[in-house]
């Protein structure tokens, strides 16, 4: 039998599908405690990933956004939620996790098989609170499996006790969950494979400003590196604006700061170099028209320079600070070429509302947020074009 293959790690084995309010005290209370837990550990803090996620849980915070929502007093929680999180992204599960705890619901939530020493850490926490007498209740509405992907009867086990699944995770992995059983009555949220682009405008008085370019890169590194640019909303393709002698100027500063930068706090994974060398000799075949070069930092940046785009830019994905680079002053253009697959527009130099008129008036269904640099692996409760507040909760009428 497949109980064998499956491991709990948190909560209880099976958790009761209670019926409860949004934002509750005792949720509050839970998330503000871990958080404190988590800031402070001084040992936490060599994992930015954590303490930006305790950071997100913070009381203040949670506070601000419950003020927000309307009819609030009318809501509550849709059930038992089942969380299937990615492999690649460390903390996805947790942020998936306070989705569905924070709007009331009961959850199942599927630990990524890596053995990534956040999990650890932040299991170890919850286990924990769940052990005092205050957060009882919320152990038993809770439970942090570990099992492997394949064996399907565990994934459909869960899916017909679940109300809500959300799914993270490749195409492939969206389209096999899906095919699995559910309740007649359960409600999909799918956060599949997306890719991200970056706009910054080297505009004509730009050099009269005082342009702090280790902050920028500090940002951009934050946006890219941090997750190896395996984050959806992690940036693949640069598009600079401007005079190509101030967009050269202007690079030349910013890529010698995020240079160095990179050299001295990334930890480049040992398959980075191969990874990267074997996507230039890929891309130098399959988009040699498209090219104009192709520059090597000592393999901790690659930079492929464009002089025009291919028709589907969704195709052009680095990993481990492998970036595309068009010089286009049509920012309406690039956009027009976009697609579903892409999901935020961070930028750098550009009034935000220009992006938003293009992107309203654009007929492609493409980009979800747009955000200043430094903010795209920021989580909001808004993702993906979904308001998960609302998602996640039923709203009871009277008339």
């Amino acid at each position: 039998m497949y109980k064998k293959d499956l491991t709990y790690i948190c909560g209880v084995k099976n958790v009761k599908n209670l019926i409860n309010k949004p934002f509750n005290n005792q949720t509050i209370n839970f998330l503000s405690e871990l958080s404190r837990l988590i800031v402070q550990d001084k040992k936490n803090r060599i994992y930015p990933d954590l303490i930006s996620f305790a950071f997100w849980i913070r009381n203040s915070r949670i506070i601000n956004v419950k003020k927000k929502i309307s009819n609030l007093d009318s809501k509550v929680s849709k059930g038992t939620v089942f969380h299937i999180s990615p492999s690649n992204v460390p903390l996805n599960f947790a942020y998936s996790f306070v989705f569905g705890l924070i709007t009331g619901n009961s959850n199942i939530i599927k630990l990524p098989n890596k053995n990534f020493q956040q999990v650890k850490i932040f299991c170890k926490i919850i286990n924990n609170l769940f052990n005092k007498k205050e957060f009882n209740e919320l152990r038993n509405k809770n439970s942090f499996v570990k099992y492997n992907s394949e064996i399907s009867e565990i994934t459909k086990n869960y899916s017909i006790q679940s109300n809500v699944r959300i799914i993270w995770g490749g195409d492939k992995t969206v389209k096999t969950v899906k095919q699995i059983d559910t309740s007649l009555k359960n409600l999909d949220i799918v956060f599949s494979d997306r890719t991200s682009i970056a706009v910054l405008n080297i505009s004509k008085n730009i050099f009269k400003k005082k342009i702090d370019f280790a902050r920028l890169a500090q940002n951009f590194y934050n946006d890219t590196f941090l997750m190896d640019q395996n984050a959806c909303s992690s940036p693949h393709i640069i598009i600079w604006q401007g005079k190509e002698k101030d967009i050269n100027k202007f690079q030349n500063f910013f890529w010698k700061s995020l240079y160095k930068l990179v050299k001295k706090k990334y930890d480049m994974p040992l398959i980075a170099s191969m990874d990267k060398l074997d996507l230039i000799c890929e891309d130098s075949l399959k988009y040699k028209k498209y090219i104009k070069k192709i520059l090597n930092h000592d393999n901790f940046i690659v930079r492929v320079l464009l002089n025009d785009s291919p028709k589907d830019l969704s195709l052009l994905r680095g990993k481990f600070g492998y970036f595309y680079e068009i010089n286009s002053n049509n920012l309406g253009s690039i956009i027009n070429k976009l697609n579903f697959k892409f999901q935020t527009l961070s930028y750098f130099n550009i009034e935000k509302n220009d992006v938003h008129n293009l992107l309203l008036n654009n007929q492609k269904y493409a980009i979800d947020r747009v955000v200043p640099i430094g903010s795209a692996l920021e989580m909001n409760f808004v993702w993906d074009g979904y308001d998960l507040l609302n998602i996640l909760t039923r709203q009871i009428t009277i008339d």
